[in-house]
């Protein structure tokens, strides 16, 4: 009998190890075809290709380029949950300065996070949706909301079915203020200009997103390949390159 089981985790073993080979081999190529893309910068298929390689192999290099993609397409509210687990060295461990370099990148997403100040009149309490997608839930009448930059549609349901909805652009770094009135009517708002701000927008917000030469400076160190012979290539310890530290890793 104990011959038998220890046959057959062998065969499951054999058959694992190619699959995880091809895993390997395929986190690979969507992490250079994502590389790429990010220095020309088309952060759409970069986000996507890197999103990719990272479901199929964790490692911190491809979650810190999935981080820059992120922020290419102004999705820093995505960007910093990929930065909570690749700080907590959910992708990898994170050594000295290569930590201190994805926690500068980590920093620009929190700062380009938009937030939305909601509050509903003629209720306490409604479902929220935002561009279609579940949002959580105004209690007490408020609700703060942290969004993407860019327009978006908002939209609330009481539990009684009265609705409302209205467009509003959310600018990166910044607060912005919603009223919507529910009532028994049809839906209430429609498309409508830019809402005022809550606060001024502070200096540090006026940092935008990476095109160009800009975004090649910072990824440009970035190294495509994944293993590096040791002859060959830097000492881990001392390049402060810190791509090349974390393809290595």
């Amino acid at each position: 009998m104990k011959g038998a089981v220890a046959v057959a985790l062998l065969a499951l073993l054999v058959v694992a190890s190619p699959a995880r080979a091809q895993d390997a081999d395929s986190a690979r190529s969507l992490f250079e075809r994502g590389y790429a893309a990010l220095l020309d910068g088309r952060f759409p298929e970069a986000r996507d290709r890197l999103q990719e390689s990272l479901d199929r192999q964790a490692r911190p290099a491809t979650a810190f380029n999935l981080v820059l993609a992120l922020l290419g397409t102004e999705q820093p509210v995505r960007a910093r949950a990929v930065c909570e687990r690749l700080l907590d060295d959910g992708f990898g461990r994170l050594r000295g300065a290569h930590r201190a370099e994805a926690e500068r990148e980590c920093a620009r997403a929190d700062v380009e996070v938009g937030h939305l100040d909601l509050a509903i009149e003629g209720a306490t309490r409604a479902d929220i949706q935002v561009d279609g997608a579940p949002s959580g839930v105004v209690e007490n009448g408020r609700r703060q909301l942290e969004l993407d930059p860019g327009p978006h549609l908002v939209a609330v349901r009481t539990n009684d079915g009265r609705t409302a909805q209205q467009r509003v652009r959310i600018e990166r770094g910044h607060t912005r203020r919603l009223v919507l009135t529910v009532s028994a009517a049809a839906a209430t708002g429609g498309p409508v200009g830019d809402v005022e701000p809550v606060d001024d927008e502070p200096p540090w917000a006026l940092i935008g997103v990476l095109t160009g030469s800009a975004l090649a400076l910072i990824v440009g160190a970035i190294l495509i390949g994944w293993a590096v012979d040791a002859a060959n290539g830097p000492e881990p310890l001392t390049d402060p390159v810190f791509g090349v530290v974390m393809a290595l890793r």
